[in-house]
């Protein structure tokens, strides 16, 4: 027997060491190898994701602005309030009054538009 340490499997610690690295560099090597596929793999993972998300926020932007348009028109006569010094001379008509979807800056009695 090989054994030196009184081991009495035939096997010294030191060889069951070894042998435990040598599997470690060689599954170290195995991923080295495989590293620039993994890698192009996620970068085109990431370029999806981009691309998906972009289409997302085009999306969200398209919808705020439908919704946005929507609240105008369900509530021509709400205005903002001016904060400037020329607040008194806001439009009197509907169409030339600037809109806003902001319930808590509405003009009208009682906050109507706060209801949408």
């Amino acid at each position: 027997m090989a054994s030196t340490d009184g081991d009495e499997t035939g096997f010294s610690a030191d060889g069951v060491e070894q042998a435990v690295l040598e599997a470690e560099i060689t599954e170290l090597r195995r991923r080295i190898e495989a590293a620039p596929v993994r890698i192009q793999k996620l970068e085109a993972e990431v370029r999806d994701v981009k691309r998906d998300l972009a289409s997302a926020m085009s999306r969200n932007h398209k919808l705020k602005s439908t919704l946005e348009t929507e609240r105008v028109n369900a509530f021509p006569f709400c205005v903002r309030r001016s904060t400037s010094s020329h607040s008194h001379h806001l439009p009197t008509e509907p169409s030339q009054a600037p809109t806003t979807t902001d319930p808590s800056t509405c003009t009208q009695p009682g906050g109507r538009c706060a209801s949408v």
